[in-house]
């Protein structure tokens, strides 16, 4: 009979420590939970501050320096080309010829050409830079891909568009621009494709 009570004592108190262990399991997957939710709240609030960094350093940095270096492109472009018809027009007379070079005259590959080195020689090596910079956060998912696409994406891929030539003769294996190559490549086909859903 004492035994019979002890082993009932014992199932009891068995029975207690299996019913509180499962309450306990129960707060500590509740607390697992509710901890999941502040980490992925505080994840969403650190991508949202980075977004709002990326769009700052655009909207204060790199939209600002894309018009300067692209007005400078633009204003060095008719004096280089100047420049190269009046050393043609030097070389000719010194050779005896009496043939005059203009700016009309002048034949269209060297005029790109002309501009390729202008391009080449001018600050837009810094913007590019700056675009591999924020690509970086952009195709790693640090920031909000649709809050950044919908704000720079036209600026983006429209310099790159514009100055495709320098670009393309900028890209080497010590500077390949690979994030923004990729960045350049998926946000035209967003844009391509939106267009076409818009039609």
């Amino acid at each position: 009979m004492i035994i019979d009570n002890v082993l009932k004592f014992f199932q009891i108190c068995s029975s207690i420590a299996t019913i509180i262990g499962v309450i306990g399991l129960f707060f500590t997957i509740k607390s697992y939970k509710d901890g999941k939710k502040i980490q992925s709240k505080n994840e969403d609030r650190q991508v949202i501050v980075t977004s709002i960094k990326v769009l700052e350093i655009f909207s204060r940095t790199i939209i600002p320096e894309m018009g300067v270096h692209e007005r400078e492109v633009a204003n060095a472009i008719p004096k280089n080309v100047e420049a190269a018809v009046k050393s043609i027009n030097e070389e000719l007379k010194k050779s005896g010829s009496t043939d005059k070079v203009t700016t009309e005259k002048l034949p269209k590959e060297m005029v790109d050409q002309i501009i390729l080195v202008t391009k080449i020689n001018s600050n837009l090596l810094k913007t590019f830079n700056n675009f591999e910079h924020v690509s970086v956060y952009i195709n790693y998912g640090l920031v909000d891909d649709d809050l950044i696409y919908n704000a720079v994406h036209n600026n983006f891929c429209g310099f790159i568009d514009r100055n495709k030539d320098v670009f393309n003769e900028l890209i080497t294996d010590d500077v390949p621009f690979t994030n923004t190559r990729k960045l350049y490549n998926k946000w035209k086909s967003i844009h391509e494709e939106s267009d076409y859903i818009d039609k």
